[in-house]
This record gives C-alpha cells, sequence and structure tokens, in this order.
C-alpha cells in the first residue's frame, strides 16, 4: 500500500501544477488582451480642398490628436489651413490615446514612431504637427521634465532625420493642478517651436474644458485647431 502522505504531496502537487498553468495561460491572454488594446489605430486621412500647392500635414499626439469623426483636432486644424493658406490640406492623423512621449520615442517597444513614419511617407507627409505631454503630467508617468525634454528632442530628431519638417506644440492646462504644476514646468525647456499660447489660454477659459478637465468642449477643440492651424501657416509655403 501506498503512504498515504506521498499521494497526498501528489495530489497536492498535480492541482498546484493546474492552478499555476491557469494563471500562466490567463496572464499571456490579459497581456495579449492589453498589447491589442494599446495598438496604435489605422491612421485618420481627409482633404481639404484650397487653390495653391496641395500639402499633407502629419499630427502625432494622444486624445486630442485621435477624437474620431469631423471633430477631431487634425481635421478641424487642417480645415482651417486650407482657408487661411489656400493650400490642398490632407490631415493624417496617427495617434495614441492615453500616450506619453515614452511610448513615442524612436526605439520604444510600443513602436508608434516607426509606424507613424510608415503611414506619413505613405500619405506624402512633409510637414509634422505633434502634440504630448498631457499624460506625461499625470499618474502614473509624471515624467520629470529633464527626461522629457530629452524625449521630445529625440522624436524630433528621429522625425527630421526621416526628412519632415517638424512642428511641436505645448499642450493645454488641465484643471488637475498637480498636472498642471508639471506641464508648467515643461514650458521654459526650449522644446517647444508652435503653438505656445495654449496653456495660458485654456488656464483662463477653463469653460472650454471637458467635464474631465483634461480634454475639450467643442468650442475648446475649435479654438486651438485655430492656434494650431496660425502656428502651422508659418510653415507652409506661400500659395
Amino acid at each position: 500500500m501506498s503512504n498515504p502522505r506521498r499521494i497526498r504531496t501528489a495530489l497536492l502537487f498535480i492541482i498546484f501544477t493546474l492552478v499555476f498553468q491557469a494563471a500562466l495561460f490567463a496572464g499571456i491572454r490579459s497581456a495579449r488582451q492589453w498589447r491589442r488594446a494599446r495598438a496604435l489605430p489605422p491612421p485618420v486621412v481627409e482633404t481639404y480642398e484650397g487653390q495653391g500647392e496641395r500639402v499633407a500635414v502629419g499630427f502625432i499626439g494622444d486624445d486630442l490628436s485621435q477624437q474620431g469623426a469631423r471633430e477631431a483636432m487634425p481635421l478641424r486644424t487642417c480645415k482651417v489651413l486650407a482657408k487661411v493658406t489656400g493650400h490642398p490640406t490632407r490631415a493624417v492623423s496617427v495617434a495614441m490615446k492615453g500616450s506619453t512621449t515614452e511610448e513615442w520615442r524612436p526605439g520604444a517597444p510600443e513602436g508608434y514612431l516607426a509606424r507613424a513614419v510608415a503611414a506619413f511617407k505613405r500619405e506624402g507627409v512633409t510637414l509634422v504637427s505633434v502634440m504630448l505631454g498631457t499624460f506625461d503630467a499625470r499618474p502614473p508617468a509624471e515624467t520629470p521634465p529633464a527626461r522629457y525634454a530629452e524625449n521630445v528632442r529625440a522624436i524630433r530628431r528621429a522625425l527630421e532625420a526621416e526628412g519632415f519638417r517638424v512642428v511641436f506644440h505645448e499642450p493645454p492646462r488641465p484643471r488637475d493642478p498637480a498636472a498642471a504644476v508639471l506641464l508648467a514646468k515643461y514650458r521654459p525647456l526650449n522644446v517647444y517651436d508652435g503653438e505656445r499660447r495654449a496653456f495660458d489660454y485654456f488656464g483662463a477659459h477653463t469653460t472650454e474644458l471637458a467635464d474631465d478637465g483634461l480634454l475639450l468642449t467643442n468650442n475648446g477643440r475649435g479654438s486651438l485647431a485655430l492656434l494650431w492651424a496660425f502656428a502651422l501657416s508659418d510653415k507652409l509655403p506661400t500659395p
């Protein structure tokens, strides 16, 4: 007859193995689901007509650059650009909700920047508009200013090495005081060469912030589209 203690030990070992395998498979499945959830969406492309030379503008960013349909910031910005400059303007938006400069750095495991570059080249983009920092300034990222500046410069260098003209805009000021303080520390880093009034504007026009105090209302998106368009218009040739 077998030793009852050995039988119990063997049974416990089998149970432990089965539980461990189930947990491992669940973890792998969750990781795959997370990666799919964080997969970069396909680019949003739309053209607004004008009379001058055709221009394609690429947009990199987070939620503000990804908001869908007609209220999307890139589409609204290019509609204004077409009217202001006279250029037929194509908006090519490659954005990821909740993304930070860490995820857009060249060589980051997410691969966002490489996929954006491929989409921009495919669509004939010459000018790239970037706004990142809103989620750098919030938990869990809370990117230190020095690291933020390093990331922005690395992204700029990588895009310029691919032949694009690059413009970085400062993010709007959110209602969250801690995030606003950190965003304010990004401002003197000399990394923004595009729109540099959004932080102050939305600090003074808080009714244009959405209920979450982070994204923008329809009026707020209209205001930011105007600010972006005028900053970008300086980078386009005269029609």
